[in-house]
């Protein structure tokens, strides 16, 4: 019984971890979420399979820009 918990704690621990935080997915077709322009990309949130709200690229430059900056017009 031991043996076999250990085993499968063992598996668990070695399987690969799970993306964390928001993921930038490029995007074909599609309109912003936010305000309806044309969409450059999207985001993937976390514990959402496949999920991606779509981003025009001013929104884009808001969510992935460095920090600090402010999205251009």
């Amino acid at each position: 019984m031991i043996a076999a918990f250990s085993a499968t704690m063992s598996t668990m621990n070695t399987a690969t971890p799970r993306e964390v935080g928001v993921q930038r997915v490029p995007a074909t077709a599609g309109f912003c979420w936010m305000c309806g322009r044309r969409a450059v990309s999207g985001e993937r949130l976390p514990g959402r399979r496949h999920r991606v709200r779509l981003l025009c690229r001013q929104h884009d430059q808001a969510v992935f820009g460095p920090p600090g900056e402010a999205p251009t017009s």
